[in-house]
C-alpha cells in the first residue's frame, strides 16, 4: 500500500462522502491517481462505495488507532504503546527492534501470520493487530504456556467488556464456535535465559461481507465472525487494544511470579472444547477422535481415547471440534 493511499483510507475513516475532484486537485494528483488509490484499498479489502457525481464513502464509518487513545483507556502510562500505519507485520516489526513492555499496533499488516505460517486476513481498520514485548528472565522450558495464558488474558478482558469469548486451544478466540482472533507467541531465546517473547494478538473487529471485498481479503473457510456480529456496534479498537495490551501486561507478571498453575482453573472457565468430540491431527495424513478433557499444569491438551488419555503439546497437533 502506497503512502498516499493510506492517507486516502484515514480521509474515509469517518465515513463521509469525499469528493473525488476536490479531493485529488488538494492532495495534487489527477482523478486518474485517485482511482487508483481507491482500486488499491479495496484489493485490501476496504469497501469503498463510489457514487456518481459525488465521490468515494466507506461501508460504515471506524476508529483510527492512536497512541495516546489507547495507552488513556488502558490506563497504562508506564508501558510503551506505538502505533503504525502500514507495515508487514507487527510481530516481526517488534521482534526485529524489542523492548520490554512495549506494544505495537498497526492499521494493516500486508503479512499477518497465524499459527504454523497461515496468513492473517484484515482489511486496513477492519481489526485490532498488536503485537506485545516482554522480556522473562527465566529459561525457555518454563515458557511452554503463554499462549494459553496471553489467551486467557484476552479472553477476560472481553467478558469485562461483556462479549462472552471462549477459548479453543492452543491459541484460537471463539464465539459460538466461531473464529473472532487468536494469539501467536514467539520467542526468542538463548540458553537458559533471558527470553525475549513477543505476543501477536489479532482480533476482527468488522470485516466485510462476501459481497464486500476480494475473497482473498477474508479469512478463506469464512468460519470466522468479528465483534461487531456479537454484538459490539461500534467496536471501539482504541478503548479495547488499551484494556488487552494492559490485561496482558499483568499477566505476564503473574505468569513470573507464579507460572501456569492459577491461569488452569481460569482456562477452564472459558474451555470451548472440553468434553466435546475433537478431531487431532498430527500430520496432514494422520489424525485421531477423542474427547477433550481440559489442559494440564504445563498447558497440553488432554484428550481421552480408547480408555485412555493423551497428553499433547500445541507443537505437535492442530484441533478441530468434529
Amino acid at each position: 500500500m502506497t503512502p498516499e493511499a493510506f492517507r486516502l483510507f484515514q480521509h474515509l475513516a469517518d465515513g463521509a462522502t469525499i469528493n473525488a475532484e476536490r479531493y485529488a486537485a488538494t492532495a495534487g494528483f489527477s482523478r486518474a491517481e485517485l482511482s487508483k488509490q481507491v482500486e488499491q484499498l479495496r484489493a485490501a479489502g476496504l469497501p469503498i462505495a463510489a457514487a456518481q457525481g459525488a465521490g468515494y464513502r466507506l461501508a460504515w464509518p471506524l476508529e483510527l488507532l492512536d497512541a495516546a487513545e489507547i495507552r488513556r483507556a488502558g490506563r497504562i502510562e508506564d508501558v510503551g504503546v506505538e502505533v503504525a500505519p502500514f507495515l508487514d507485520s507487527t510481530n516481526l516489526a517488534l521482534a526485529a527492534r524489542f523492548r520490554h513492555r512495549h506494544a505495537l499496533a498497526a492499521e494493516y499488516q500486508t503479512a499477518g501470520r497465524g499459527r504454523r505460517g497461515r496468513d492473517w486476513f484484515s482489511p486496513p481498520g477492519c481489526g485490532i493487530c498488536v503485537s506485545f514485548g516482554y522480556r522473562f528472565e527465566t529459561g525457555i522450558r518454563r515458557l511452554g504456556p503463554l499462549s494459553l495464558v496471553a489467551g486467557v488474558a484476552v479472553a477476560e478482558m472481553a467478558a469485562d467488556e461483556g462479549i462472552a469469548v471462549g477459548l479453543k486451544w492452543p491459541n484460537d478466540l471463539v464465539v459460538e464456535d466461531r473464529k473472532l482472533g487468536g494469539v501467536l507467541t514467539e520467542i526468542r531465546a538463548s540458553g537458559e535465559g533471558p527470553c525475549n517473547i513477543v505476543f501477536g494478538i489479532g482480533i476482527n473487529a468488522r470485516l466485510p461481507r462476501a459481497d464486500e471485498a476480494p475473497d482473498d481479503c477474508l479469512p478463506p473457510d469464512r468460519s470466522w465472525t468479528d465483534l461487531h456480529a456479537a454484538g459490539v456496534q461500534p467496536p471501539h479498537r482504541n478503548r479495547l487494544a488499551g484494556r488487552m495490551i494492559a490485561a496482558l501486561d499483568s499477566a505476564c507478571r503473574e505468569f513470573e511470579r507464579s507460572g501456569f498453575e492459577p491461569f488452569v482453573p481460569r482456562w477452564a472457565a472459558l474451555d470451548a472444547l472440553c468434553g466435546r468430540p475433537v478431531r487431532v491431527w498430527k500430520s496432514q495424513h494422520q489424525a485421531f477422535d477423542g474427547i477433550a478433557r481440559g489442559v494440564t499444569p504445563r498447558g497440553f491438551l488432554r484428550v481421552a481415547r480408547d480408555g485412555e488419555i493423551a497428553e499433547l503439546d500445541a507443537g505437535e497437533v492442530s484441533v478441530r471440534a468434529r
